[in-house]
């Protein structure tokens, strides 16, 4: 069974994941990627879990 992560628990383990502006910034996207795996790499976020469509 796959457990799952509100939207709201999402955005505090994710703080702030915006790319810094500068000369070479990456897309939101790429920087929210990159912030997803930060967070799976170190265990705050294992694997396995889903977010929860909106609503439920």
């Amino acid at each position: 069974m796959t457990s799952t992560v509100r939207g709201s628990q999402l955005a505090r383990l994710l703080g702030h994941w915006h790319a810094l502006p500068g000369r070479r910034r990456n897309p939101d996207y790429a920087a929210l990627a990159g912030a997803i795996r930060g967070l799976l790499a170190d265990g705050r976020l294992p694997l396995g879990y889903g977010s929860r469509p909106s609503g439920s």
